[in-house]
């Protein structure tokens, strides 16, 4: 018998047949695990010749670490005596290499959701990529770590040396645009998920919805149906129906994720929150979005806990009880430590020029609404610890703030004709005194709610970026999380428990308790004598 070969382009479906698209999505792997290669069109025709620089600094990468050494040595040796041309030619090699690199990663085929399991799917090797008439294995993510540190490396070696030497200003402006680049490769590498995953491990929801949390497509269920083919457990409990709707869809993976991962109730803390939560009843507040296209916010790429962290004296008291489910999964049972109810107090604006004047009521203590600042804990510390508290809030929490940077900030406060300068002369006012960050903080502050949080005599306040309302509570200690829960309740009532239902309406930075670093002041001590209580979250 003779081998034919057939070459299959694209696997079509009708996208208007939802029948035929019930059907043929979960055969859709069996066409890419058993195909003998998969290649991958990244359609970079115009960077060809990168292309041959970049995979001969991906071989030279793969070299021995005995050969590499000493490749490094007999190149610093060359390099020592090369002439201007021979450096400016090496020079432009090294900008072709981490061009190509970086517009490799910013290729169309990497933001979309079905070419993922395409990508992964192949049988044992690598799919081959092609740009333009170059192809190559595709690269797993040591292949482009070692590109990125050899490249690095060499550009910096050969930088220093052009200083030492005194080159010519065109060259130096040649080595800070491969800076840039090779910058931004960094950058783009650390976001993006374009791997290869050589090692046919068993593949974990959460895990594939975090690495392709930046693709789209155009049915919002396909951000779960398209790694069906790599999750056939899940495929199995949950065949793709596109007559669902998408919030079943979103809650049968949250189910089947509670019930087969280990940690599964850790998406609460990765995903974005769903818009509808608190509206709509079919499904439960607590179920974060699995089809959203970032991760937690726009103002970070971390957790919710890495920004709202809570403080270790907080934590070291954690009761023993975890979770409980219905059967239903609608309800979990949780347990957790109500730290006191909230009071509006008002909502940052969506503009420059109105945040900052917000900051600057806070500051000077002046201005409509002012006297709700009196009861909260020592008073008198307040400006210092609201502006630390934005930093923190919108990941600005490496910039320090004592009360001497207060005190400059106020300065341009009072000084600054806020009235009649637009808003880039007045954040290049900031820049020149050494606040450049409020260009960035600024907008991340857009539309957060400040408020206070009452219990008892005790009183702080926090920010969050759901709408919070009068009467609702923030809770501490709840399960495993490390970040305060903003919970409403009256949502209805278990009679056999005697308690009401609270929704999740979302996380919150409470100051006092945050960061996890903060140290001991008088609200933390009061927090951590709080008594845990069971909670329904619904």
């Amino acid at each position: 018998m003779q081998r034919r070969v057939i070459w299959i382009d694209y696997v079509c479906i009708d996208q208007e047949n939802v029948a035929e698209k019930n059907t043929q999505v979960p055969l859709m792997s069996a066409i890419y695990a058993n195909a003998t290669s998969v290649l991958a069109i990244i359609s970079l025709d115009n960077l060809s010749d990168n292309a041959t620089d970049a995979i001969d600094w991906m071989k030279t990468a793969d070299m021995e670490k005995g050969k590499w050494k000493e490749a490094c040595r007999r190149v610093n040796c060359i390099l020592s005596q090369i002439s201007m041309r021979y450096e400016r030619r090496l020079a432009v090699s090294l900008r072709n290499v981490v061009s190509f690199y970086v517009n490799f990663l910013f290729a169309e085929y990497w933001t979309r959701m079905w070419t993922f399991q395409e990508y992964q799917s192949s049988q044992g090797k690598p799919p081959i990529c092609i740009c333009g008439d170059v192809e190559f294995p595709a690269p797993d993510e040591s292949a482009f770590g070692s590109v990125f540190v050899s490249v690095f490396r060499r550009f910096r070696k050969m930088s220093s040396k052009a200083e030492e030497r005194g080159r010519r200003p065109q060259l130096r402006n040649h080595y800070k645009e491969i800076e840039r680049l090779t910058i931004k490769f960094h950058n783009t590498l650390s976001k993006v998920n374009y791997m290869w995953v050589s090692d046919r491990q068993e593949f974990f929801v959460q895990d594939l919805l975090r690495q392709t949390s930046g693709r789209k497509c155009q049915n919002p269920k396909d951000k779960i149906y398209a790694l069906y083919g790599l999750l056939p457990s899940l495929r199995e409990a949950y065949p793709p129906d596109y007559n669902k709707s998408l919030s079943q869809v979103i809650f049968e993976t949250a189910k089947y994720i509670l019930n087969k991962e280990h940690g599964g109730l850790s998406m609460l803390d990765i995903f974005c929150l769903r818009e509808d939560r608190l509206e709509n009843i079919s499904i439960p507040s607590w179920v974060p979005d699995l089809t959203a296209t970032s991760l937690v916010s726009t103002g970070t790429l971390g957790r919710h806990s890495s920004r709202f962290g809570i403080a270790y004296k907080i934590r070291e008291t954690v009761p023993g009880r975890y979770l409980e489910i219905t059967e239903d999964h609608s309800v979990l049972c949780l347990s957790g430590r109500p730290i006191g109810k909230c009071r509006p107090v008002f909502q940052f604006a969506s503009d420059v020029k109105s945040v900052l004047a917000q900051i600057m009521g806070v500051i000077q203590m002046h201005g409509y609404g002012c006297h709700v600042w009196n009861n909260v804990w020592e008073p008198e510390n307040i400006p210092l610890r609201f502006v630390q508290g934005c930093c923190v809030f919108s990941n600005h929490d490496d910039a320090e703030f004592d009360r001497s940077t207060l005190g400059s900030l106020r300065t341009i406060f009072e000084t600054l004709d806020m009235t009649h300068q637009d808003a880039d002369t007045v954040l290049e006012t900031f820049a020149e005194a050494g606040f450049e960050f409020l260009r960035d903080l600024v907008p991340r502050l857009y539309n957060i709610e400040v408020f206070t949080i009452h219990h008892m005599s005790s009183v702080s306040f926090g920010f969050s970026e759901q709408s919070v309302k009068k009467d609702d509570q923030v809770f501490v200690n709840v399960s495993q999380f490390n970040m305060p829960f903003v919970l409403r309740h009256g949502c209805g009532t278990d009679y056999n428990r005697g308690q009401v239902y609270h929704k999740l309406v979302g996380f919150a930075y409470v100051d006092g308790i945050c960061p996890r670093t903060v140290e001991s002041n008088p609200y933390l001590d009061y927090v951590c004598t709080v008594p845990h209580e069971e909670l329904l979250l619904k």
